[in-house]
């Protein structure tokens, strides 16, 4: 929603979460969630622009906000030619 709302043209996302647990008291808990969003823009002027809406998103995530281990954002940003597209 927040990326939706910034009109910046975002031509692919892709996000790839892994998480680890630890066993306690006989039930598994994830003691930490690392989401790697990737996405890709055709402009090196909007980099900041992406990495600051997808920090943001990730402080307003519910699910974060939620859960009782950090969620790390691990981002990468591809710039394609609009010639390419």
């Amino acid at each position: 929603m927040v990326i939706r709302k910034s009109n910046l043209n975002i031509i692919n996302y892709f996000s790839e979460p892994c998480a680890k647990a630890q066993l306690k008291n006989n039930d598994f808990v994830f003691t930490e969630i690392i989401v790697k969003p990737t996405v890709t823009i055709d402009s090196e002027q909007k980099k900041k622009d992406i990495l600051n809406l997808i920090n943001d998103a990730g402080n307003k995530c519910m699910v974060s906000k939620s859960i009782n281990c950090p969620v790390i954002l691990k981002p990468a940003i591809k710039i394609v030619n609009k010639e390419d597209l």
